[in-house]
């Protein structure tokens, strides 16, 4: 079947000179688009000197690394809630013995926001175009247990807040705050709150638990995200790391969508010479 959709001159003919003209007018807005995401991939500041210092984006806060996020999430949350299961299975049990701490932590956040976690986490040692950074397993094991237990303290906070609103004539300090985050509250955020806030109840997890609790998450992760987080050895400074990271897969994905988002976004400026005739042809 043939679709043809056409649209109406309202004005003369245009001479092949603007044609040109306005097809390179065009072209540049594009490009313009494109060199406008790029600059998006990085965090610049100004220096003292009147210099420029840039530094990559964190992946997890790109598109690209949005639209990732989603997936691994929704793939990882079927099995974090298996291991939570586990874990409450384990601590009902009689005859287990002492459990490790870190199957105390993990039932105490849903498996959908400790799925956002561990994968913000991983994304979050990953550069704006999803390469490596430094980081090692152990560092982000310590990111996911710190995260984790700043969740709890944030959900406390906002619980107890409103119960103290409610039983007297303070305000709801904790939804004050929020509303004017508009929702809005990273741990970068919620930490500046702590040094501040007195009433915000701090949980105190030693380090040993809190990477231990991490990377049973980072192996839940690596084992089911269909291989694009994995548990590799780098060898660096005479000595050889365990580093959590996107396989090549996954870092091909990022890269497919940051060329497509880029050409999403060009400048949107007036035409130098009326719309043409177009048309659409669909012959399936």
């Amino acid at each position: 079947m043939a679709v043809t959709i056409r649209t109406e001159r309202l004005w003369g003919e245009p001479t092949q000179e603007a044609i040109i003209n306005e097809r390179q007018w065009e072209g540049d807005n594009i490009t313009a688009g494109v060199e406008r995401y790029r600059r998006g991939l990085y965090n610049i500041k100004h220096t003292e000197d009147g210099g420029i210092h840039q530094t990559p984006t964190s992946l997890a806060d790109t598109q690209a690394g949005l639209n990732l996020t989603r997936d691994l999430v929704a793939r990882l949350i079927p099995h974090i809630e298996e291991v939570r299961q586990l874990c409450i299975a384990s601590l009902s049990s009689r005859g287990a013995g002492r459990p490790p701490v870190w199957m105390w932590y993990i039932p105490l956040l849903t498996a959908d926001k400790l799925a956002v976690i561990v994968v913000r986490s991983v994304l979050s040692v990953q550069d704006s175009k999803g390469l490596q950074t430094s980081s090692t397993a152990t560092a982000v094991a310590r990111c996911i247990g710190y995260a984790m237990r700043d969740q709890l303290e944030y959900e406390a906070w906002i619980k107890d807040s409103a119960a103290s609103a409610s039983e007297g004539d303070t305000i709801d300090l904790a939804a004050v705050l929020v509303a004017q985050r508009k929702g809005n509250v990273d741990r970068k955020t919620f930490s500046r709150w702590k040094r501040k806030c007195a009433d915000i109840k701090r949980l105190n997890w030693s380090v040993e638990d809190v990477v231990n609790t991490g990377m049973t998450l980072i192996h839940t992760a690596v084992n089911n995200s269909d291989g694009q987080i994995e548990l590799r050895s780098l060898y660096k400074l005479r000595k050889t790391w365990n580093v959590v990271g996107l396989s090549e897969d996954a870092q091909g994905i990022i890269d497919k969508a940051h060329r497509r988002l880029e050409l999403h976004r060009p400048y949107l400026l007036p035409t130098i010479i009326p719309p043409q005739p177009w048309s659409i042809e669909d012959d399936e």
